[in-house]
């Protein structure tokens, strides 16, 4: 049992923490996001979400992750305070597409770790991925304007994973969305 559970934010509902709070002024939040979802509910309760997809995904060997194209950033502009919630990594890129107040990069994935069910056969037809010649290892990311990137590049790219969904491989599933809503662990069991 925690020494103080009625002190775990986490489980607490907002009026109840601001109470907490405004007699200490301390607080001391040990894992998870906190945001406040209304005054409801605990302000735990993104923690209990990734909680609960985790248990989802703990089983599986091999899953896909789905990022979509305007959660993709140059590296180079991405402010330092938002870096933390996303990854940086290298691709080369095949394609530059500029729209205007957009650009468009196309690039090629490594791992040849594609993933094809009936559902994801579909979505990619219904974009119209095969009318440009795009296989299932080509990626789309969307680009502020002022990016310098070009044809040819070996450019860094940063992905907001804040964004990603979690899908099953076999039946095209999105993991990420619960069939249920995640529950608050219950304060007495711990």
């Amino acid at each position: 049992m925690p020494r103080h559970p009625e002190r775990h934010l986490e489980r607490l509902a907002q009026p109840e923490a601001a109470r907490l709070l405004s007699a200490s002024g301390v607080a001391v939040v040990a894992t998870g996001s906190v945001e406040q979802h209304g005054g409801h509910l605990p302000l735990g309760t993104d923690a209990f979400a990734a909680l609960s997809i985790a248990e989802r995904v703990a089983d599986r060997k091999l899953l896909i992750a789905g990022i979509r194209p305007e959660h993709f950033e140059d590296a180079s502009l991405v402010q330092p305070d938002e870096r933390e919630h996303g990854v940086t990594f290298r691709a080369t890129i095949d394609v530059v597409e500029s729209m205007g107040s957009d650009v468009f990069v196309y690039f090629t994935q490594d791992g040849g770790l594609s993933a094809t069910t009936d559902q994801l056969a579909d979505l990619a037809a219904d974009s119209g991925a095969g009318d440009i010649g795009a296989s299932d290892e080509t990626v789309t990311a969307r680009l502020d304007a002022v990016t310098g990137i070009k044809e040819g590049d070996e450019a860094e790219l940063w992905a907001d994973i804040r964004t990603m969904h979690i899908f099953d491989p076999d039946t095209g599933a999105n993991l990420s969305l619960g069939t249920e809503p995640a529950e608050a662990p219950d304060p007495a069991a711990t």
